[in-house]
């Protein structure tokens, strides 16, 4: 899965045929790590378990580091399953996404020896990228695709081997910034 679909890049560089297919996709998964990297985040959900250990907490609050969707399963570092009633995804005003859990007033974050906290859910910024990311990516994509030729970036098959020679920046493109710049991730919470 990319950020932009296969189709509309190759609407959006008038390119008809199935010939260039492989180095499109190859180049949609390329700009989509290179949108991660750039923001800090992930722009679809993807389901996965997390772990944390008590460096993580201070006070009742779990800091996360990376964009939460939601819960499906809180697990206490002790075992034992916290019930979605027991805690609050911060900021509570804001999300999704969520950088924080943090556990009401009678509860508490418990470890025994070689425990973790565990939270399964889905994580990202959002379940589908947003409109903002997909003309990021598209725009990004297009502008590496129109560089190939000038900048050096060649590529050569041989069999089931490529081999690719040349470079392109990690940082958007200027059109592209535009897009992607108010999404970048900052450290540290603002509720």
């Amino acid at each position: 899965m990319s950020y932009t679909e296969l189709s509309a890049l190759k609407s959006h560089l008038s390119i008809t045929g199935t010939t260039d297919d492989d180095a499109l996709n190859a180049l949609l998964a390329a700009v989509e790590a290179a949108i991660d990297q750039y923001t800090g985040r992930h722009f679809y959900g993807r389901l996965k378990t997390k772990y944390y250990r008590e460096e993580s907490i201070e006070n009742q609050t779990l800091h996360l580091f990376e964009d939460l969707i939601s819960v499906t399963t809180l697990t206490n570092g002790d075992a034992t399953a916290i019930a979605a009633a027991n805690y609050w995804l911060l900021p509570r005003n804001d999300g999704p996404p969520y950088w924080r859990i943090e556990l009401k007033s009678s509860y508490y974050w418990l470890f025994v020896t070689d425990g973790w906290i565990e939270v399964y859910g889905y994580w990202g910024y959002s379940m589908t990228p947003p409109e903002s990311v997909v003309t990021g990516s598209l725009l990004w994509a297009s502008a590496l695709w129109g560089r190939k030729e000038s900048e050096g970036i060649i590529s050569h098959k041989i069999g089931d081997f490529m081999e690719t020679f040349g470079e392109w920046s990690t940082n958007p493109p200027d059109a592209a910034r535009a897009f992607l710049d108010p999404l970048v991730r900052h450290w540290g919470y603002v509720d």
